[in-house]
């Protein structure tokens, strides 16, 4: 059931990298195959692609389209992200699956990472009692969704007296703004450290899910820098609860939601260690899934980033990125295969339901280069929501923790060092919703 996207379908998709690339899919979804099979005879396609017709197909794919724009922000007044994502844009089968744009703005504020470090006796799902956090998604319609630009790089929107508006001024550097009324309010400049690498597209092909499963992995800025401000105001508790929960995805900890009782909570943001990433493609939820983390350090002109997808070899791998003396920067792009990975602890997530990592321990090699990392997760933000039965049985852990790495080359010198950074992640798939506890996520192994 192996398929590969068409050739020149995918040129024309990667020769504009600032773009959202829905438009593109959209005009050729129902007018063509968007998919062609391996000839050599390794891949036939089923016999029951063929007999649909190709209107039916044309949905079938739009519902399995993803596009995301993620901006990771790693500052201890701020540690979150601020991400965008469409899904189903053409909302099919709505009885089943939601669709349009989601928002979502996550994070933990006041020195969170390093207040639940120092606290080792604290339990999964403790978190929301010890730490000021909070968690906002918004779907809008896509009927409120308009791309604009030379390139359709940029996107407003406004429903519910919630406006967005993303300006992508380069491949590398982005203006943020979402603005809720009596609530939440954002303004950031997610820009790329200067002279830092902008890694190729990786596409994978390799999925066995459905047929024409593919994703594209794309990241302009792993090593960023963030400037702005956060703004969360006393009215957010009203559309909230108080501790994660799938019939109201939005939440405001405990201690955060008492210091809103006294008024608005303003974050400032300067030049904080961030991470953009903008990948698509077909991969329905909830058989997608991920195990991701990164941690670029600008101060140290240095940067990681590990993806590993379920089903997908092609779309799993680890790079490393460091600023070498002579000024160019270094790139090490290593498989999956060249790499341990290993979750060497976990826990139980009851609200989630399924278990977490708590400790990531990696090492990997390629070239005469060694590379050992150790990455320390104090807590996850759930995302789960409840709004249908696809998004209902699929989680995504956000994850607040920080990370040490090294790489030493063949000589054994030290190119690069880097001590306990703040540092981000997910875990995301697919999880049983309902009583029989984690039926598809007991395991305490890395699940794929």
């Amino acid at each position: 059931m192996k398929a590969t996207l068409s050739s020149s379908i995918l040129s024309e998709i990667h020769g504009n990298k600032l773009a959202w690339h829905w438009p593109q899919y959209q005009s050729t979804l129902g007018k063509e195959d968007l998919c062609a099979y391996d000839a050599g005879g390794m891949a036939k396609p089923p016999l029951w692609w063929n007999t649909l017709p190709q209107k039916l197909m044309g949905k079938y794919q739009s519902a399995a389209f993803i596009e995301w724009r993620y901006f990771s922000i790693l500052s201890p007044d701020f540690h979150g992200i601020c991400g965008f994502s469409l899904f189903n844009p053409e909302h099919h089968l709505p009885q089943f699956a939601e669709g349009g744009l989601i928002a979502i703005v996550a994070g933990a504020l006041d020195g969170a990472a390093e207040k639940l470090q120092q606290d080792t006796h604290h339990r999964a799902g403790e978190e929301l009692e010890k730490i000021q956090e909070f968690c906002f998604m918004h779907v809008f319609p896509m009927e409120t969704v308009i791309f604009h630009g030379e390139n359709r790089q940029n996107v407003s929107a406004s429903h519910d007296g919630i406006e967005l508006k993303i300006d992508m001024v380069d491949l590398q550097t982005a203006d943020i703004q979402l603005e809720m009324e009596g609530g939440v309010s954002v303004r950031l400049r997610h820009q790329a450290l200067p002279g830092s690498p902008v890694l190729p597209p990786v596409t994978a092909t390799d999925f066995r899910t459905v047929p024409g499963a593919h994703w594209t992995i794309f990241n302009p800025s792993p090593v960023a820098q963030v400037s702005g401000t956060v703004l969360v105001r006393p009215g957010l508790l009203r559309q909230s609860e108080a501790a994660p929960s799938v019939h109201n995805p939005n939440f405001v900890s405990p201690p955060l939601a008492s210091r809103l009782d006294n008024g608005f909570v303003k974050i400032q943001i300067t030049d904080a260690p961030g991470y953009y990433e903008h990948s698509f493609g077909l991969n329905p939820m909830p058989l997608h899934g991920w195990d991701f983390l990164f941690v670029p350090t600008p101060e140290q002109r240095a940067g990681l980033v590990l993806q590993t997808y379920r089903g997908s070899a092609d779309a799993s791998y680890l790079e490393v990125m460091w600023q070498q003396s002579n000024a160019e920067w270094k790139v090490l792009h290593v498989p999956v295969s060249q790499c341990s990975i290993d979750w060497s602890e976990t826990s139980w997530h009851p609200a989630l339901r399924v278990h977490v990592p708590r400790k990531r321990t990696i090492k990997a090699q390629l070239d005469g280069y060694q590379i050992e990392i150790q990455n320390k997760i104090f807590a996850e933000i759930p995302f789960i929501r409840a709004h249908s039965p696809v998004v209902r049985h699929f989680f995504i852990a956000e994850e607040i923790s920080a990370t040490s790495w090294k790489v030493i080359d063949a000589q054994g010198k030290v190119c690069v060092d880097v001590k306990d950074a703040l540092s981000g992640g997910e875990t995301a798939r697919g999880r049983w919703y309902y009583s029989l506890q984690g039926l598809f996520a007991l395991s305490a192994a890395k699940p794929f």
